[in-house]
């Protein structure tokens, strides 16, 4: 029986403030659980709305990208345009149309005028592409020129097949600090532009003197 009275034993005084207190802790942590609830519903929103904005914007910045990569693509594929009275000749003109379809018969001026073009391709895209292959219809390979990428990449040197190369472009290499290596020759005649233009080593199969 005085079990079922334990609460006589308290005053009416700590009756109150253990009712007051009860409910005071009970409110701070119902206000807690709804401020949880809504404060992290408003943040939920606010992520997906950012998100949403971003990839909207990721989504514009890429269309425009690649839209300029399109048109670009068409521009150096297209060529520059012909010769004209104003301008006069244009040797890059339709080089590109030309290589694809008898490009098997270019020399090396030819040849780097097209790499010429590949380059200036990157240049006006964006810096961070390494290089650019052209491959025609019968599997010809053309690559823009190594320079730029060389400069990244500071090589010992770069070694060249004495047929792919000029000694414009083996000018332009030591311009920029970078070593030029040809190879294979084996006439002095030959060799002496490449000199002249101021290569570093050249391997060869016999002696390169004057005779």
């Amino acid at each position: 029986m005085k079990g079922k009275h334990w609460h006589y034993r308290f005053s009416v005084k700590t009756k109150i403030f253990a009712t007051v207190f009860f409910v005071s802790f009970l409110s701070i942590v119902l206000m807690g659980m709804i401020s949880s609830y809504y404060y992290t519903e408003s943040a939920k929103n606010d992520f997906y709305l950012i998100a949403q904005d971003s990839t909207a914007r990721i989504n514009h910045q890429l269309d425009r990208y690649f839209d300029q990569l399109s048109r670009s693509t068409y521009s150096s594929i297209a060529g520059p345009l012909p010769a004209n009275p104003i301008l006069g000749s244009n040797p890059e003109s339709g080089m590109i149309q030309q290589w694809l379809t008898a490009g098997q018969h270019f020399d090396r001026e030819q040849e780097a005028l097209v790499e010429g073009i590949l380059t200036r391709y990157i240049a006006l895209n964006d810096s961070n592409i390494l290089g650019v292959v052209l491959r025609s219809s019968d599997q010809r390979l053309i690559y823009s020129k190594d320079i730029a990428l060389a400069k990244r990449l500071k090589p010992m040197f770069l070694d060249y097949d004495f047929n792919r190369i000029t000694p414009d472009e083996v000018r332009a290499c030591r311009a920029a600090g970078i070593e030029v290596s040809l190879w294979t020759i084996n006439r002095r005649e030959e060799s002496l532009r490449f000199i002249e233009a101021g290569v570093d080593y050249i391997t060869t199969d016999t002696l390169l003197t004057e005779e």
